[in-house]
């Protein structure tokens, strides 16, 4: 039975599935609100893509980071403190290095994913004790089947779900973000690899959608949100910044890398296991704030332009000269 990594990649990224400060007082962009210079935001998860692009946008408006790692010593976390971020040690299961971490911040960005182990546990401390500390407003990450009023049939004891309906409960201020398929999956090698393998897009009907954002776009909004709490407290976003049809897609990246790259309907069949239905649940159930966002921040890109901005097709055809190894099958 044939399977494409190439869909995969998006259900995945569905399920996971950012500097120097300002000197003087900074106004937010989309708020009267005027942001003291002093103000902390704890990053948890800044050396991955996500935590980074949250954490360059909240440097560009002013805010002071505080990104927390559990290699402080990294080329990667070494780069953050180059641009003047605070880096501190910590795990998400030390529940006291989380403690120590959310001292004397006044806002958190928290992005986990569920491969972490006991992340439903972690998340929800991480919660508590940054409110505990006086933390004033808590952005995290979630995704469109974890909705509390989402129709999807999911278990909800081993899904974010959980940690939706716990922050809902603290009665504190808080921001979720939905996450779509983020833009980012699409520039990994071993992604294009596979993508040159197959040489085809293969999911959902010409007429069915997938939605895209990637980590800096969702960092303004992010820092809007920490610009306001009070008009951010409460906000639940399904996040995108742009709708593409399968089929457009593949002719997007046929475009750009100047290489064949086809579409097909590939029938259920050829889906395996859970992700069947979550397939079925994003073709029956595609609601995101793609109009709403998009007024509010017209600077959001395009996944055209992202990809251009990003040069896709150089790399893909990079790819296409030197591809890396392949990977053994999972379980293997």
């Amino acid at each position: 039975m044939r399977y494409l990594k190439t869909t995969i990649i998006a259900v995945i990224a569905f399920f996971a599935l950012v500097g120097c400060s300002a000197s003087s007082d900074v106004k937010s962009n989309h708020s009267d609100v005027i942001i003291p210079a002093d103000n902390v935001v704890l990053v948890i998860g800044i050396t991955g893509n996500q935590g980074g692009g949250v954490a360059d946008a909240l440097l560009d408006k002013g805010f002071k980071v505080r990104g927390l790692t559990r290699s402080p010593e990294s080329e990667r976390a070494q780069a953050w403190v180059a641009r003047g971020v605070e880096m501190v040690k910590g795990d998400f299961n030390n529940y006291e290095s989380i403690v120590a971490a959310v001292q004397g911040a006044d806002f958190m960005f928290l992005n986990i994913t569920e491969q972490t182990p006991n992340f439903i546990d972690a998340a929800n401390h991480a919660f508590d004790a940054a409110y505990e500390a006086g933390v004033k407003h808590i952005v995290f990450t979630s995704n469109r089947p974890a909705d509390p009023e989402s129709t999807f049939n999911t278990n909800v004891e081993n899904t974010k779900r959980m940690l939706e309906l716990h922050i809902r409960s603290t009665g504190k201020s808080y921001t979720t973000l939905r996450i779509p398929f983020m833009m980012e999956n699409l520039l990994r090698e071993r992604g294009m690899a596979q993508l040159l393998r197959e040489g085809i897009i293969d999911y959902g009907e010409e007429g069915t959608y997938g939605y895209y954002m990637n980590s800096a776009d969702m960092g303004l909004l992010t820092a809007a949100a920490f610009s306001n709490p009070s008009e951010w407290n409460g906000r639940e976003v399904n996040m995108a910044s742009d709708a593409v049809t399968y089929k457009e897609l593949a002719a997007l990246l046929s475009k750009l890398s100047g290489l064949d790259i086809a579409y097909r309907v590939a029938p259920w069949s050829e889906m395996r296991g859970p992700f069947v239905e979550n397939f079925k649940f994003f073709e029956s159930n595609p609601p995101y704030d793609l109009e709403q966002l998009r007024k509010e921040f017209p600077e959001i890109q395009t996944l055209e332009e992202y990809l251009v901005k990003h040069n896709f097709g150089e790399k893909l055809r990079e790819v296409k000269k030197n591809p890396p190894a392949q990977q053994p099958p999972r379980g293997r």
